[in-house]
């Protein structure tokens, strides 16, 4: 009877903690290749930081407040509002005329969906969507029509220690009609349970017969350290490998809250 009650409570205990322990924290941020996974079901995740850019015509751009919020609506979809607060200094004909513009972007509202689940060599694919609302910017970031933005998301583990993440798609900035090819790839390092690594190559690349604007290239590396279970802080910085923008740096936090 003894080893029978034994039994019993370790079964008893061993669902009580399975049903306990949390799903891993995953975050689109702070690198630009967007997770292929979505947040569980009926939680809310939010991702906010603070990102500096310096730019080699003079310009620069603090965006005091870059947010997004992710709701599991679904075992396998998630729904998606974004934000950015910023504010932007241009000095042109050198030190004399100087632009200033400051406020909110256009909200962006979109959805993500898990299609395929790793395992193996089978990678793991996402698929992303949003919109973004020209009427609810401030005037100074008003476009003239709805921008709109697309991303296929795939991601192998290598190992228990390495990770490798890319993303393909498209942009459309809501200030004309042809769209701007995206791509990234990023390879991540696990050294410590608690301590990620990353170096990340991404890039945007308008359509050849409205080159109004030149491809860019960039480089960026950073890391990011899991204070708690569900709460992340993340340190990264880049540069341009083609284009003005001279550097950029970053910091923020992810927290996920469970109905």
């Amino acid at each position: 009877m003894k080893k029978l009650l034994l039994a019993a409570f370790l079964i008893f205990n061993g669902k009580l903690f399975a049903q306990q322990r949390k799903p891993e924290l995953i975050t689109d941020r702070p690198d630009q290749t967007e997770s292929s996974v979505t947040v569980p079901k009926s939680s809310l995740q939010i991702e906010s930081g603070f990102l500096y850019e310096k730019y080699s015509s003079q310009a620069n751009k603090a965006i005091w407040n870059t947010t997004l919020l992710r709701y599991g609506l679904l075992e396998n979809m998630e729904m998606r509002l974004g934000w950015e607060a910023s504010r932007s200094r241009t000095a042109l004909n050198g030190r004399d005329d100087v632009t200033v513009a400051q406020g909110l972007s256009p909200l962006s509202l979109g959805f993500k969906v898990n299609i395929q689940k790793g395992e193996g060599f089978k990678p793991s694919i996402g698929f992303l969507a949003s919109v973004e609302l020209p009427f609810s910017a401030s005037s100074s970031y008003i476009t003239k029509g709805t921008g709109a933005s697309m991303r296929f998301s795939l991601e192998h583990d290598l190992s228990e220690k390495f990770s490798m993440g890319y993303n393909l798609g498209a942009d459309w900035s809501g200030e004309n009609a042809y769209a701007t090819y995206a791509y990234t790839f990023v390879v991540g390092y696990s050294p410590a349970d608690r301590l990620g690594l990353f170096a990340e190559l991404y890039g945007f690349v308008p359509e050849d017969r409205y080159r109004e604007v030149d491809a860019e290239h960039l480089f960026n590396a950073g890391f990011t350290y899991s204070i708690a279970p569900m709460f992340q802080w993340d340190v990264s910085a880049g540069t341009a490998l083609s284009g003005e923008l001279d550097y950029f740096i970053s910091t923020g936090f992810v927290v996920r809250l469970f109905k």
